[in-house]
């Protein structure tokens, strides 16, 4: 049984979203996870720069796309 929505609210889709965070660090090594999540829309793609290594999020709507980025990133 779902939660009553409160006057106001509409009931949100959720779609499964593919997440490749990727991580290059300054010596050259590179780190990459994907993981799957469930949003009413995709989330932005977004990156953080810290002093060692940079971070990418980057998001996907097909898991085929999303390994393939996933696997591309060991060959930068």
């Amino acid at each position: 049984m779902s939660p009553r929505l409160m006057v106001g609210e509409s009931e949100e889709i959720m779609n499964e979203y593919y997440l490749v965070i990727s991580t290059f660090y300054d010596n050259g090594r590179v780190k990459a996870v994907m993981h799957t999540e469930s949003h009413g829309k995709r989330p932005e793609n977004h990156s953080q720069e810290t002093e060692d290594y940079d971070v990418y999020y980057d998001w996907f709507d097909k898991y085929e796309d999303a390994l393939k980025f996933k696997n591309d990133c060991f060959k930068a």
